[in-house]
């Protein structure tokens, strides 16, 4: 299962740790992955513990890079090349050691990797369903609506919607039922505001249901 956004600072961790906690309390044995990283290595090892994961924190993030960049403009930087194909032998190598693979990317889904390799390029080489996190306020139709359009136009499998920061404001109240009648898509889960995420359980068991029951 991988989780993308419409941006970057929409909420991609905290339902990506959400959603391995519900699928922990569902015993299914979830494993995790943040293929790429810039900046502080905070996301992966916030899903390393939400997980308790073993995996080797070279396997749960390949590539870690401190520019806190578009993962091609930091690993330019860094003299690095980031290789697909290291990241989707990880990916497979998770996969064999666990039920389920909840992988976070990085910014959104046309972010790119490598020369020709978006996000959403990943999303579809790995095989697996997207959920797509978007934020709760106004603007959240246009960019969710964009990065779901851009995601099947590229061959990927579209789950749900996650909107995430719900504070109850007018600009909140149509933007799940507009996504939905303009989408097609039948799951949407919202996530309420909170001061402090990081310290709040939010419950995702029914889109862990859905993984679960395959």
């Amino acid at each position: 299962m991988f989780i993308t956004g419409t941006d970057t600072g929409v909420g991609k961790t905290i339902v990506a740790a959400a959603l391995v906690r519900s699928l922990l309390g569902l015993s299914v044995d979830a494993g995790v992955m943040k293929p790429v990283e810039t900046g502080r290595v905070s996301d992966s090892m916030a899903l390393r513990e939400a997980s308790s994961s073993r995996d080797s924190l070279d396997l749960v993030s390949p590539y870690r890079l401190r520019h806190a960049l578009a993962p091609i403009v930091a690993a330019e930087l860094e003299k690095v090349t980031i290789e697909p194909s290291r990241i989707l032998y990880c990916y497979d190598l998770l996969s064999s050691r666990h039920e389920v693979v909840v992988v976070e990317g990085a910014g959104g889904v046309a972010v790119p990797i490598a020369r020709g390799f978006w996000f959403s390029d990943l999303i579809v080489a790995m095989g697996t369903p997207c959920v797509v996190v978007g934020r709760a306020g106004l603007g959240t139709i246009n960019h969710t609506v964009l990065t779901i359009e851009h995601l099947r136009a590229r061959g990927a499998r579209v789950l749900g919607v996650v909107l995430n920061g719900f504070k109850g404001d007018e600009a909140e109240e149509a933007g799940p039922t507009t996504i939905q009648e303009m989408t097609g898509l039948e799951h949407l889960w919202k996530i309420p505001w909170v001061s402090d995420p990081s310290n709040h359980r939010f419950d995702l068991r029914e889109l862990a249901l859905l993984i679960k029951e395959g």
